[in-house]
């Protein structure tokens, strides 16, 4: 299951990290997303919309880890997203 940060932005000290989750063939609705800081192990979570996209706002700076998870799948991870 291939996962895309496709947006990391950081103003005011304070970030967004943004992306999407699709199979092979489509989107993937419904995916469990979490976003954790790799320095303090706080974690955030979400689930993806109807077009398989998550959105994390309002997140300190940092390096964070994104993982997906759909049953039926492996679990998805993308580490040191820098925010």
């Amino acid at each position: 299951m291939p996962m895309t940060v496709a947006e990391v932005r950081a103003q005011n000290a304070r970030g967004i990290v943004r992306g999407a989750v699709r199979d092979a063939t489509s989107a993937t609705p419904g995916a469990d997303v979490t976003l954790v800081n790799e320095d303090t192990g706080v974690a955030q979570e979400t689930t993806t919309n109807g077009t398989g996209e998550y959105v994390f706002a309002g997140i300190a700076p940092g390096i964070y880890t994104v993982r997906a998870a759909v049953a039926g799948f492996k679990t998805a991870e993308s580490r040191n997203t820098r925010v």
